[in-house]
């Protein structure tokens, strides 16, 4: 059984990175995923681009703007994750949780698996920010 997580795991891992890099030109420094009994961790780090540091260390609203578009961005891997989980585990994702903190180049997706089909997304978390 652990075999089949630890696969999961890199499957769920490679899309993510797969998605940041096709889907939005970034090229994360690292992806992790966790799963453990319902609940997955996906953490990216360290995506942003030199522009977009740039616009980190600025004004309050230009960050506040980078971090409305990389969430909505961000957002489009939810069906992806969803597509594999079901299909991969027989469990659909009940319940998504992004967490974003640009000032640490850090995304994370918290996934909980459930009986049910309806998805339920809590949206976009803005994390800390101290770099």
């Amino acid at each position: 059984m652990r075999a089949g997580v630890r696969g999961l795991e890199r499957r769920l891992r490679d899309i993510t990175a797969d998605f940041f890099r096709s889907k939005l030109g970034l090229k994360p420094q690292a992806v992790e995923a966790v799963w453990h009994e319902d609940l997955i961790l996906l953490r990216v780090h360290g995506f942003l681009t030199k522009a977009e540091e740039e616009v980190m260390a600025g004004r309050q609203d230009d960050r506040a703007m980078l971090q409305a578009y990389n969430e909505r961005l961000f957002e489009n891997l939810f069906p992806m994750l969803a597509a594999v989980l079901r299909d991969a585990c027989r469990r659909p994702l009940r319940e998504w949780r992004l967490i974003l903190d640009l000032g640490r180049s850090e995304c994370i997706y918290l996934l909980r698996l459930g009986a049910g089909t309806q998805l339920r997304g809590r949206g976009p978390v803005a994390g800390g920010g101290a770099a």
